[in-house]
């Protein structure tokens, strides 16, 4: 509905419409915090905290993402109307993990944190 008001109010205006994914000011958003770290070299590189997963849980949405890079993100799922957990379970079923899907990766993420 949203989409057609702003369409019709585009039309009455003449005013152009920018299409904008909001999604991505969610999966950028935690990123306003990081601070500068010095760095042996003194360049005041920042902490280097990738690969990372990303759930994006936002009204309807639920979207799970690897970022590689700030630049470089993959979306490995997504819902519209389903709940977080419905979404690991979606994720599991495509990387041929058991059900539910959520116990898993949550096991498999802690693997990975701990392997380093």
């Amino acid at each position: 509905m949203g989409v057609e008001f702003a369409k019709a109010l585009s039309l009455a205006t003449g005013k152009p419409i920018i299409p904008v994914n909001h999604m991505l000011g969610h999966l950028y958003s935690p990123f306003k915090t990081l601070t500068p770290n010095p760095s042996p070299r003194g360049r005041g590189e920042k902490d280097n905290i990738f690969p990372i997963i990303s759930l994006i849980v936002s009204g309807g949405h639920t979207i799970l993402t690897v970022m590689n890079n700030i630049r470089d993100y993959k979306v490995l799922g997504q819902t519209v109307d389903d709940a977080a957990g419905e979404a690991f379970d979606k994720v599991a079923k495509m990387l041929k993990l058991p059900y539910p899907g959520g116990p898993e990766v949550s096991r498999l993420a802690e693997k990975s944190k701990t392997s380093g």
